[in-house]
């Protein structure tokens, strides 16, 4: 119901937030903010923090679904109502709570009490995750069994899920029946017997999979790749399968659990997994004490047999609390909880004595750096210091032999890596995103399992060559290529060090400085030729004339669906062929290339969705031959930084078939071209950032078809578009989704 339609027209603005037993105002709030911006929020003060959400509310009709509240303060739940009052008459706020006296703290209506779904509904759930759908008629003893089975789901639509996804895959009636007739549904406890039953029927190895997400808060986001790589340290993957491995078996792991229910996808981020609260019941309820959480002061339960465990605040002193963990003495995982501080001492004391850990995350604690007794845990496959603020790693890191995972991304103060790293010849997974690297260790080419290496930065003379890449032969997925101004030989380039890296898929080369010699970065360009099988290719700071020929012209490249040429201060062409050698292309990004005069003879390739077009005067200037309307596919176009255009979009310059159109930094723009932006009848979305000059909304208004429109730093149209007395205010008051100046309206 929340993402109907008709309920999405209704409301100007909407969030979806999940709270569980912590009620913590400021994270809530941050947590609307995020739901309402897509962005998200750093580290301001609660106040702060109000101030922006009462901006985004005032005046606006919202729904706002706060969903499994376990809070009965009256303290708390008036405080984080103060920006909500704001919000215009008919805003909404839906609550869920399992407890009565929650739901009396908060109502102001009556309160609804969520009736069991009928038989019928439930079936219909229960059919369609087991796919019965096509069997009934077959199999009429199937719909026999499986109504009984519905029965005992008592109406709740997840056991009735969770129990059809468990027999998806199973047609055998007898089966069915001892699940039917199993001991587990007269259980009298607080998890869901049908959930139970779900886990008892998986497979072994899912088993342990599963019950190890116990380690992580309710309503917890993750990633696919975050798990699959804690399963792969603790080592819950099973021995690999001819030319499979452990990562893709690990993936087919968590690919399961998802199509039985125990995973869902998150509702706020497409990339992100996270768990129903009574699965997550469930997980806590099945692993028992191999998995805990130190929440609050309850230091008691932590007890020789935890083996996982996450360390998150209490009330009583650190030191205290350490000595209580140090009862695990087995302990295989420690998990801390973020933005918080730790004393050397303490984290000393942990190293020392916890010497069987496998996994050890200090994600974004205050760490300033590693005591040596990190050497202790010999048995640590997985390290991450990631939003930690580390300049260097100690050397005694190198004589963990059996370390497979290091992250340390976001650290932001990271300068250097050990110089006998190669040591670490079991790594797998290195992920250096944004650190202040600016060289690899001389040992970096002796990592030959690597598999995944975010980020490599060429030495200067006496540093890394691009050379050692040449014996990384796995790697896959994502590599960015730093500072190549550094190879000061092309010669050094020689063996195409990325040619023969089949898997992967999205590459980065960047340039920091002017170049002495175009043709010598034409010979480079050419030796970093990757595989045909590119997806993403990002080229910043190249300062060649001209692409070799393989960039686009040369090489089909079938694959390659997104490519950005960025700051390429002297390249005066695109590449050639772009629609017969990228066939496949979708996004185009072409930023600070000031002397690129015009698109290829040809012109953009057919498939092509998104086109951004960033400080390119010479480009811009002729942009009445673009022929864009060429592009039945284009959705999104997008021009940024200009001088020279006054009138923008022109007649017959665009598509009709756009749905999102962005003019930004436009700075002599004084009009919206009337004809142009008309026919435009499929936008949904228009921006309009930073253009001082541009003085109102055309005469006849904007596309019907807009449901929403940004307007930011723009003075005059701003001023005109101001609710109910600006002078433009009737052309745009019918988009439901306005931002006027960083207000939404």
């Amino acid at each position: 119901m929340y993402n109907d339609s008709k309920v999405q027209e209704h409301f100007q603005v909407s969030a979806w937030i999940c709270v569980s037993e912590e009620f913590d105002v400021n994270k809530i709030t941050k947590d609307i903010l995020e739901e309402l911006s897509g962005k998200a929020s750093d580290n301001r003060t609660l106040h702060q923090l109000q101030i922006e959400l009462r901006g985004r509310l005032t005046q606006k009709k919202f729904l706002l679904i706060l969903d499994d509240v376990w809070n009965e303060s009256d303290r708390e739940w008036d405080l984080l109502q103060t920006p909500l009052k704001y919000g215009a008459k008919g805003s909404k706020i839906i609550a869920t709570t399992r407890h009565l006296n929650v739901a009396s703290v908060m109502s102001t209506t009556d309160t609804y009490h969520l009736n069991p779904l009928t038989s019928d509904d439930c079936w219909m759930i229960f059919s369609s995750c087991a796919s019965l759908d096509g069997n009934l008629s077959a199999r009429p003893e199937l719909e026999t069994v499986g109504r009984q089975l519905v029965e005992k789901c008592q109406g709740l639509p997840l056991a009735a899920r969770t129990l059809g996804a468990l027999l998806h895959t199973e047609q055998d009636v007898e089966k069915w029946e001892k699940i039917l007739k199993s001991n587990l549904w007269d259980l009298h406890d607080e998890i869901l017997p049908a959930l139970i039953l779900s886990y008892q029927y998986l497979p072994s190895y899912l088993k342990q999979c599963f019950a190890y997400c116990a380690i992580f808060p309710k309503d917890y986001r993750f990633q696919k790749e975050e798990l699959v790589l804690l399963w792969m340290s603790e080592g819950f993957i099973s021995s690999p399968e001819v030319e499979k491995e452990f990562e893709e078996i690990a993936s087919e792991y968590f690919d399961q659990l998802v199509s039985r229910s125990f995973f869902q996808q998150s509702s706020g981020m497409a990339t992100c997994f996270t768990m129903h609260g009574l699965i997550h019941d469930l997980s806590e309820y099945v692993s028992g004490e191999f998995c805990f959480q130190l929440d609050g002061n309850d230091l008691s339960k932590i007890t020789t047999r935890t083996r996982h465990l996450r360390y998150a605040r209490t009330t009583k002193d650190a030191s205290r609390k350490i000595e209580d963990i140090y009862r695990a003495r087995v302990l295989r995982t420690f998990f801390s909880s973020k933005y918080k501080s730790i004393d050397n001492d303490v984290i000393n004391g942990l190293l020392s004595t916890l010497s069987n850990l496998r996994v050890l995350s200090f994600y974004g604690y205050k760490v300033v750096e590693l005591p040596n007794s990190i050497g202790n845990l010999k048995h640590l496959r997985y390290l991450n210091l990631s939003l930690t603020c580390i300049k260097e790693l100690p050397a005694m890191i190198c004589t963990l032999y059996n370390l497979q995972i290091l992250i340390m991304q976001s650290c932001k103060e990271l300068e250097v890596l050990p110089d006998s790293i190669g040591k670490l010849t079991n790594l797998y997974h290195l992920d250096l995103t944004e650190t202040k690297l600016q060289e690899m260790p001389l040992q970096i080419g002796k990592l030959t399992k690597l598999q995944c290496l975010t980020d490599f930065f060429v030495g200067k003379r006496s540093g890394s060559s691009i050379k050692d890449l040449e014996e990384l032969h796995h790697l896959r997925e994502t590599l960015r290529i730093w500072n190549l101004q550094n190879v000061v030989d092309s010669a050094d380039t020689f063996g195409s060090p990325l040619k023969s890296k089949k898997d992967l898929k999205r590459l980065e080369l960047r340039w920091d400085g002017d170049a002495d010699d175009s043709s010598h970065e034409v010979m480079l360009m050419e030796k970093l030729q990757p595989y045909v099988q590119l997806s993403s290719l990002n080229i910043d700071g190249y300062r060649g004339t001209t692409f070799p020929v393989w960039v686009g012209g040369g090489l089909p490249a079938r694959n390659l669906n997104d490519l950005a040429l960025l700051t390429c201060s002297t390249l005066t062409c695109l590449p050639d062929s772009m629609d017969s050698h990228l066939p496949s292309l979708m996004e185009l990004t072409v930023g600070q290339c000031p002397e690129i005069e015009c698109f290829p003879e040809g012109g953009l390739p057919s498939k092509l969705q998104i086109l951004k077009i960033c400080a390119c005067d010479k480009l811009v200037a002729g942009h009445m031959q673009w022929n864009l309307q060429s592009l039945p596919s284009l959705l999104y176009f997008s021009i940024d930084s200009n001088k020279e255009l006054e009138s923008f979009p022109e007649e017959t310059l665009l598509p009709c078939t756009l749905t999102t159109l962005g003019i930004l930094s436009i700075q002599n723009l004084k009009s919206l071209d009337e004809q142009g932006i008309q026919q435009l009848t499929s936008l949904r979305d228009l921006k309009i950032y930073r253009c001082p000059d541009l003085m109102a909304i055309p005469e006849e208004g904007l596309p019907s078809s807009l449901s929403s429109m940004s307007i930011l730093r723009c003075p005059f149209l701003e001023q005109r578009c101001q609710q109910d007395k600006g002078e433009d205010w009737s052309k745009i008051s019918h988009i439901p989704n306005l931002e006027i100046g960083h207000y939404n309206i």
